[in-house]
């Protein structure tokens, strides 16, 4: 097992990343691209900056997933307005990436300062 994968913001934007692109396999639109590119970049980016070795690595990557997470959050808001998900969908999405932002948000904070 990688060292990232013991990582609970790694598991769970994995688990958020695997959601979106469940509840978007329906969308045939460049939003949904969009979306899942996105929801992708936040897990994948903790993986990669866990890796590189030194704790400012791994900030300037959890910033690059921050980034991700607000990017998702923005498009999912985007798509709920639009119709292409359901209330109940669009919350528990919203939902996961607000907690993993807030996850990403702790870490960095005590290493950039």
């Amino acid at each position: 097992m990688a060292q990232f994968e013991k990582l609970v913001v790694w598991q769970k934007a994995q688990d958020f990343a695997i959601a979106v692109e469940m509840g978007t396999r329906g969308m045939r639109t460049d939003a949904a691209s969009q979306l899942r590119r996105s929801a992708a970049s936040i897990p994948d980016n903790i993986a990669e900056g866990s890796e590189r070795g030194t704790s400012a690595q791994f900030a300037h990557f959890l910033g690059i997933s921050n980034g991700s997470c607000a990017e998702a959050q923005s498009q999912l808001r985007r798509a709920h307005a639009c119709g292409y998900l359901d209330r109940d969908a669009f919350l528990d999405l919203i939902d996961a990436a607000q907690q993993i932002g807030w996850m990403i948000a702790a870490p960095r904070r005590r290493w950039t300062t």
